[in-house]
Order: C-alpha cells, then sequence, then structure tokens
C-alpha cells in the first residue's frame, strides 16, 4: 500500500504494509509520509481495502475549555468515481455561522485534470447569500473558513442553519466536505455530501388493437 500526500510542496509517497484480513493504524499519517500542514492523502493499494481515517489534535493545557483533551474528526475515504463530475451538483446541509458554532467547507481534486468549482450560499429559507469558486489542481485540497461570515452578503453572525451548493464547473473527482465547530469546545462534526439525485423519465406508450 501506497501513502501519497497532496500538499503545497508538491506529492510526496511512502510505503506501508497491511496484511490480509488484518487491520493497520498508522499513528501519524502525514508525518510518515514525510509531510506537514494540511492537503489530501490519497491510498494506492494492490488489493482491496477500507480505509478510514481520523484527524484530531489534543488541546494544550492551559486553554480554558477542556486542557489536554483531544478534538478531531472521521473522514471517510472515497474513491475518484465517487466524486462529482462537470456538470453534477450536491448539497451540504445543517451549516451555521453564529456565537455558538462556525463552519468551514473543504473541497478536494481527486482527478487527473484540473477542477473549477462553485460554491453558493444559502440560509435555511433558501435566501442565496453568496458564492465563491474554487480552481483545483490534480490532487489539490482547499479549505474555505467561515464562508458565511467571510463570502456572504449580508455577513452572517447568527444564521441558526444554512447551507452550501457545490456545481463542479469542470473536471471530474470532486470531494467536498464541512465541519461545524463547537466555539466553545473547538471540536468539529463532519458534514457529509449530499448528492443531487436525478430522476431518470420512461416514456410509455400503449397500443390499441381494433
Amino acid at each position: 500500500m501506497e501513502l501519497v500526500l497532496h500538499a503545497g510542496s508538491g506529492p510526496q509517497s511512502s510505503a506501508t504494509f497491511v496484511m490480509s484480513n488484518s487491520q493497520s493504524i498508522l499513528v501519524d499519517a502525514v508525518g510518515q509520509v514525510g509531510g506537514g500542514g494540511s492537503g489530501a492523502l490519497e491510498v494506492r493499494a494492490t488489493m482491496p481495502a477500507r480505509v478510514s481515517s481520523r484527524t484530531h489534535n489534543p488541546n494544550v493545557a492551559g486553554v480554558a475549555c477542556y486542557p489536554n483533551a483531544t478534538l478531531g474528526q472521521n473522514l471517510d475515504a472515497f474513491t475518484t468515481q465517487q466524486g462529482l463530475g462537470t456538470g453534477e451538483v450536491a448539497y451540504l446541509p445543517q451549516l451555521s455561522e453564529n456565537p455558538a458554532s462556525r463552519c468551514d467547507i473543504s473541497l478536494t481534486n481527486t482527478g487527473v485534470a484540473n477542477a473549477l468549482v462553485r460554491v453558493e450560499l444559502f440560509d435555511g429559507s433558501g435566501t442565496k447569500l453568496g458564492e465563491y469558486t474554487e480552481s483545483l489542481t490534480p490532487g489539490q485540497f482547499k479549505q474555505k473558513a467561515r464562508p458565511f461570515f467571510n463570502n456572504a452578503s449580508p455577513q452572517q453572525t447568527n444564521m441558526v442553519l444554512g447551507f452550501a451548493k457545490i456545481a463542479v464547473l469542470s473536471g471530474n473527482g470532486v470531494l467536498a466536505y464541512a465541519s461545524v465547530i463547537d466555539n466553545v469546545t473547538q471540536n468539529p462534526t463532519t458534514v457529509k455530501l449530499q448528492r443531487q439525485r436525478t430522476v431518470a423519465r420512461q416514456r410509455s406508450s400503449e397500443g390499441v388493437m381494433g
């Protein structure tokens, strides 16, 4: 199995071994690859494998809330085929921006070509508050911090519920998720992408025999 980190310094890789019908836990996968900071982690396996991850950080001893506690979130693994392609749309629901919580929106391009993605922001009643676009090179990861505060008009400071519409303008294999973060504990909750359903219409005909 090969781990490939796509970060600002370019792809970095490292090999690891997992025996058949067994489990391997990599305590610091990014460190094992030899990288740092934020990015997308690609897993290449020669045999069928199930992959999951948990991103977490410890609170320092002197923080006001939950000193020495571990904060983090689980992130599922996806194949390139599960990503969004050109013309496809999906949603990130149950987002917020208020004194109690805030959100971030993350995008990753798992495809082999550049991708262009439009993110539209709405409040809970469906009123559009703003939008922005992101260009992503193959393997690139981008995170937008507090988009309802920084990219909405008017700026949101007391929004209990909102959602984001993700549309891929070009490219394939685009993944997206959101994090809703408790402003007291700083603990994030993962919001998964909800793909827009397409309804296939079937034509029927009736024959009359006389």
